[in-house]
């Protein structure tokens, strides 16, 4: 299994924010979804994997990572029923795919992130719009649920 390298994780969200910017006054999709979690940083991180479970979603693998900035959990998730169909349409929705919703903890609160699949989906050309807006809807719900 090939894994992209950081420099194309970079650029890939580079991309996204540099179309996401230019679209921002025709009211497109924003780069980014967040949320602020009431919780501490352990109980955000068991309520995010709570979460995507209740949405069955499969968590790929975790990782954490701590350093000056604070810590940070990010979680790759992937909804299998719905992949072979999306890659068979547009193998571009690897670009995508997998999910990762991050958990930070940087001393001034508990932020939960995640790419917007939409706002990649517009930015990289990428068909199956809605397959990209279902995605983005569950990540919100995912963020709220864990942060309610």
């Amino acid at each position: 299994m090939q894994t992209l390298s950081s420099d194309r994780w970079q650029a890939l969200l580079l991309l996204v924010l540099i179309s996401s910017l230019a679209h921002a006054a025709k009211g497109a999709e924003p780069p980014v979804l967040t949320a602020s979690s009431p919780y501490d940083y352990d109980t955000t991180v068991t309520r995010v994997e709570r979460a995507l479970k209740g949405h069955n979603l499969d968590v790929l693998r975790d990782l954490e990572v701590a350093g000056k900035q604070g810590r940070h959990r990010h979680i790759f998730f992937c909804d299998f029923e719905q992949l072979p169909e999306a890659v068979t349409t547009d193998k571009r929705i690897g670009c995508i795919l997998p999910c990762k919703v991050t958990v930070s903890d940087t001393g001034d609160g508990v932020r939960l992130s995640a790419m917007n699949p939409e706002a990649a989906r517009q930015a990289a050309g990428i068909g199956l719009k809605s397959l990209c807006i279902e995605l983005r809807n569950t990540l919100i719900s995912v963020m709220q649920e864990a942060t309610l």
